[in-house]
């Protein structure tokens, strides 16, 4: 697809969703940062409910779960598209769930 293409064309390494766990770790222990698309569909057995604009959708928590297991931070980043070939990436203060969260029972 175009967004693909887009994304490999920028350096990104695409891994699909399923059976994805074991490359990410493997990203991770090279050192090499792994990015999570968060506003993708989300059924209730990969996630929880939580408060946005009145509403209680749901969103994804492996990433979380994943920072908790490997201390690797959440860096949150906003992409804003400039035009059909440019953007803008903002990114925010480094976040450890371990600072939030003991485990991931809750989650």
């Amino acid at each position: 697809t175009f967004m693909k293409k887009r994304r490999e064309y920028s350096g990104h390494t695409l891994i699909p969703k399923e059976r994805a766990l074991i490359k990410i770790f493997k990203q991770l222990k090279q050192n090499k940062p792994v990015s999570f698309v968060t506003d993708q569909y989300c059924i209730p057995e990969e996630g929880l409910q939580v408060p946005f604009f009145n509403q209680k959708p749901w969103t994804h928590t492996g990433f979380i779960k994943l920072s908790l297991k490997t201390g690797a931070p959440i860096i949150p980043c906003f992409m804003f598209v400039k035009n059909l070939f440019n953007y803008e990436v903002e990114c925010c203060k480094p976040l450890y769930c371990n600072e939030f969260w003991t485990s991931y029972s809750n989650i």
